[in-house]
């Protein structure tokens, strides 16, 4: 009996985020974000991560880019923003991420 036991193995670069435009955006989520960094993969399953658990889906615009919008935070504040993909690997950006509470005009 032969048995084939060959087995494809991929070996890819690390995905990094360097940069998000714009790097703030209103409390009530919406704001539509860019987030510039390398190695973003079409088949990875990609999400924006803002703090420690808030997810939401990544669009990969290319290699460089992927886009996302902002969810819902209950107060104003600073959020660590990452980039991540459920196989694990995860590019924390250096700066955070400001969700500010709008001005009303009355």
């Amino acid at each position: 009996d032969i048995h084939d036991t060959s087995f494809l193995y991929g070996a890819y670069l690390q995905m990094t985020a360097l940069a998000a435009v714009p790097k703030f955006g209103v409390k009530d989520g919406g704001t539509e974000i860019s987030v510039y960094g390398t190695n973003f993969r079409w088949e990875d399953n990609l999400h924006c991560r803002f703090g420690n658990d808030r997810k939401v889906d990544a669009t990969v615009v290319g290699s460089n880019i992927v886009k996302c919008v902002t969810p819902k935070w209950n107060v104003a504040a600073s959020v660590e923003l990452a980039v991540v993909s459920d196989n694990g690997n995860i590019a924390m950006l250096d700066d955070e991420f400001e969700f500010y509470t709008p001005l009303h005009l009355l």
